[in-house]
């Protein structure tokens, strides 16, 4: 594992302490604590229902925890304003929440609304205005050329790598991603957490990806942490992430009612 960062940046990315999310009264996450170091990269595995997304959303501040606390760079992010917190969390969501009918350009470059007022936001949606920023991430992800074409033109490959230079341009802290190649063959997925941890890198960004392919969460990252239940089972480095593990994380529960 990445050792806490000694270059004046808070040794800690993220932290959770205690913190527990339910949904419509049914635990769906913790209590669960977790000290991610500031640059490190983990990838969150583990069964549907595990608990990944609300791990992601309470991160990125999109769902407040009914207990506990989550803390970036050492900062409780309950008393951070909303204006704050994009600076420090970025989330790619399984949806991508892509505007179809807007050109890569207007979506790329929306990453930066969070710091632009209101009416400079209007007309980076409404004009074709250049950010240079947005073109440096798009071509940082191999989408310059594709700048004017409109996102519902497409391939899935690309629509994901939209979604990357987005968040690039919003430059968070700390990068999450709900499953970024769920919908990718084999050699893109690849590429794109090979691009995304290069982008991480060079940033000294912190990284935590959820992936349903534990054999790409051992390839790609520092850290590997299984989730089940909303209960962390194993948080190891990927070389001793073992097929036993994988097998208990993943097995069926047993919900056949006993007889009395």
């Amino acid at each position: 594992m990445t050792s806490p960062s000694t270059n004046g940046a808070h040794p800690y990315g993220c932290a959770l302490e205690g913190v527990c999310i339910s949904y419509a009264g049914q635990p769906a996450l913790g209590p669960l604590d977790l000290q991610v170091p500031t640059g490190q990269a983990v990838a969150l595995v583990g069964p549907s229902g595990a608990g990944k997304t609300s791990l992601l959303r309470a991160v990125a501040g999109q769902r407040r925890p009914g207990s506990g606390r989550v803390l970036l760079a050492g900062r409780d992010i309950s008393g951070l304003r909303r204006a704050e917190l994009p600076g420090l969390a970025g989330l790619m969501s399984q949806r991508l929440d892509l505007i179809p009918q807007l050109s890569v350009r207007h979506n790329v470059q929306s990453g930066a609304l969070g710091r632009w007022g209101l009416a400079r936001s209007l007309a980076a949606l409404l004009l074709p205005l250049e950010h240079p920023p947005a073109r440096a991430a798009a071509r940082r992800v191999g989408l310059e050329q594709l700048l004017p074409r409109r996102v519902a033109d497409l391939s899935g490959g690309e629509l994901q790598r939209v979604a990357l230079a987005r968040l690039l341009v919003q430059d968070p802290a700390v990068v999450l991603a709900d499953e970024p190649v769920a919908s990718l063959d084999p050699a893109r997925a690849d590429d794109l957490l090979g691009m995304m941890r290069a982008t991480g890198r060079e940033g000294g960004r912190t990284l935590i990806v959820s992936l349903h392919s534990p054999e790409l969460a051992v390839r790609h990252f520092d850290r590997v942490i299984g989730l089940r239940a909303g209960r962390i089972v194993f948080d190891l480095p990927p070389s001793r992430v073992t097929p036993a593990e994988l097998q208990s994380l993943y097995e069926l529960l047993d919900l056949t009612p006993t007889r009395p």
